[in-house]
């Protein structure tokens, strides 16, 4: 017959050693993290800080009270944007302008 034989677990680093060397490795690829520091701040400031204006739309807005002092409104300011008579005549005026921008920005790549 045959025995069976004990199954010895697997030796692991211990913790302590684990974190030095995952930060011995960070701090020898440091020149990498420093080159990747301009993209971070890029992003976070042209992509991740404008959205912090998207609130006005949602708020009524007061300068004096500022972004989050002012009261919540939710979806009011659409509804009405939506609701006056001008918003079909502005919307058309819009596309026009959009579309002759971009046919004399074609024109303009050709010539």
């Amino acid at each position: 017959m045959a025995t069976a034989q004990a199954v010895r677990p697997v030796s692991r680093p211990k913790l302590a050693a684990r974190v030095k060397k995952g930060l011995r490795e960070r701090l020898s690829n440091g020149a990498l993290y420093v080159m990747l520091l301009p993209a971070v701040v890029y992003i976070l400031l042209f992509a991740y800080k404008p959205m912090y204006g998207v609130l006005i739309a949602f708020k009524d807005y007061k300068m004096n009270l500022g972004i989050l002092g002012s009261p919540w409104v939710g979806f009011a300011n659409f509804t009405r944007l939506f609701k006056t008579p001008w918003f079909l005549i502005t919307l058309k005026n819009t596309l026009t302008i959009t579309r002759s921008h971009s046919a004399t920005a074609r024109l303009m790549r050709l010539s």
